[in-house]
């Protein structure tokens, strides 16, 4: 018997319940993607800005200068030229705050919610954010304390004629700016205290030993055999008139201590690199085949002067390992000068003798075998005089030439060397009168410029970018955009000597 519904299917499926199927795994399907996604955490956004540097000065009255590097992230600079970048400050009482890019251009800004700003920074990779607060320091009684939350490290300037009391766990770096402290700390939580003007009392004159007996510790374990014997007889000899009730004098010698420790570190690293330097050299020139038994001599001792901290005259030996590595190479090429005059003229002398005594011996046969005649013009007799003269003439020619061959690379030079200032320049009174000067003219310069300045009057008017950087113990971006201050104000001018910035002092035609 046929089906009179052929389009029935002959197996229990029909096509409602086929439908029903397909709907029910659809929901399930559904279902499951729901809970994924709930489960999947949201995508993180990055971070519009990473915090670069940090750096704060303390005034006496509490308030705190902030310079607050940031660098904006690629996908805030590769956005539209209108993006706005949302930047947390230290502090919610701001005054005085200025916004630039990396080369001091003014960005535009606004203010947010308290301690936050919004900056538009267009095309700029960077911005610096200075203004005062005085959010970050608190006084109870004569003590001031200081409380931040760092990103990253920071340098905290501290105010003229102050002493830390207690660090904390985040015990700091320390160095002398001057008269001031510079205090760098590490990324994280930043609590001290210190006090300011209380000259001639206990408290101050503890402190003081205290802060002394630190930095000969903390300039022991940074700087490997340092040498600080004078400056530990300093420090006892603080304690002792400490003991004895004599605050006053406690307080002089502990800060004698203290800034020698300071001294005697730029001394050290100043040494301890002009040696490296050296040894370098002499490898190389002993590498070429040339005699450095002299320079390796100096240098040897110039090492043991270092390590009996004798820093100063360390260098002084140094140099003169340096200078005679170049007279090891100019010693042989002038003695082949001379061996070689020496040949000349003996064979040029010999060549005289014997041609006399032919000579001589061809005129007696002569005399024997005819009457006396008047020699040639051209004759033997001229002849003799010629050919040493040509010999005489082409062997300085040759010694000339092998003295060319071995010309001695050009030594190191100074950064005043190597900034063309003459020997008659190099008057470093003269150049701190005339900073002076500048600094009368120009009272808007920050501290900081006038201190560079400073420095460069004490280099003879010229140094390096790295130099800077050791002398002040601020970060390199720090102290790049301060030299490109100085040089918007024509105050010097920057080169580049082997691979590295040489800033120059611009004194001509000023007076002091």
């Amino acid at each position: 018997m046929r089906d009179s519904c052929p389009w029935r299917p002959s197996a229990g499926f029909s096509i409602p319940r086929i439908f029903a199927i397909l709907m029910v795994a659809a929901i399930l399907a559904s279902a499951s993607t729901a809970a994924a996604s709930a489960q999947a955490p949201p995508p993180q956004t990055p971070p519009a800005y990473t915090p670069d540097s940090i750096f704060m000065a303390l005034f006496a009255n509490g308030d705190a200068l902030v310079e607050y590097d940031v660098l904006m992230s690629n996908s805030t600079t590769t956005t539209t030229a209108a993006s706005k970048v949302k930047v947390k400050l230290f502090g919610t009482n701001i005054s005085e705050l200025i916004v630039t890019d990396l080369d001091d251009k003014i960005l535009p800004f606004k203010m947010g919610p308290p301690g936050e700003i919004e900056i538009t920074p267009g095309n700029a990779t960077g911005a610096r954010i200075s203004y005062l607060t005085p959010d970050l320091v608190n006084k109870t009684k004569n003590t001031w304390t200081f409380t931040l939350e760092a990103p990253i490290d920071v340098a905290i300037k501290m105010p003229a004629d102050s002493v830390s009391i207690d660090y904390g766990s985040n015990v700091p770096l320390l160095s002398q700016i001057g008269s001031q402290t510079l205090l760098t700390f590490k990324a994280g939580s930043i609590r001290f205290s210190y006090i300011i003007g209380t000259l001639g009392t206990e408290d101050q004159a503890d402190i003081t030993t205290k802060f002394a007996d630190a930095s000969i510790k903390q300039a022991k374990a940074s700087y490997q055999g340092i040498v600080l014997s004078e400056e530990e007889t300093l420090l006892a000899n603080a304690m002792a008139a400490k003991s004895a009730g004599k605050f006053g004098d406690a307080i002089k010698l502990a800060t004698q201590a203290s800034d020698q420790v300071q001294r005697v570190i730029g001394e050290y690293t100043a040494a301890q690199s002009e040696i490296s330097r050296a040894s370098s050299q002499i490898s190389q020139a002993s590498s070429q085949g040339r005699d450095t038994s002299r320079a390796a001599s100096l240098l040897d001792q110039a090492r043991a002067e270092f390590s009996q901290g004798k820093y100063s005259q360390a260098r002084s030996t140094t140099a003169q390992a340096v200078a005679a590595i170049t007279d090891a190479m100019q010693f042989p090429t002038m003695w082949v000068a001379i061996i070689g005059a020496v040949v000349a003229g003996g064979g040029a002398g010999a060549y005289l003798f014997f041609f006399k005594k032919r000579a001589g011996k061809q005129a007696a046969a002569t005399t024997t075998a005819t009457t006396f005649r008047d020699p040639e013009p051209n004759g033997s007799d001229a002849q003799p005089a010629l050919e040493p003269q040509e010999e005489d003439e082409r062997e300085p020619e040759e010694a000339g030439a092998a003295a060319t061959t071995s010309t001695p690379p050009p030594p190191v030079e100074s950064a005043r060397a190597l900034a063309e200032i003459s020997e008659s320049q190099i008057d470093t009174s003269l150049l701190a009168r005339i900073v002076s000067r500048i600094i009368e003219e120009k009272p808007h310069l920050r501290p900081e410029d006038r201190d560079v300045l400073g420095f460069l009057a004490e280099k003879e008017g010229a140094a390096f970018e790295s130099e800077v950087r050791t002398r002040f113990s601020l970060p390199k971006t720090t102290v790049w955009r301060l030299v490109k201050r100085l040089e918007r104000e024509e105050l010097v001018e920057i080169r580049k000597a082997g691979g590295q910035n040489l800033i120059k002092l611009r004194f001509e035609g000023r007076q002091a």
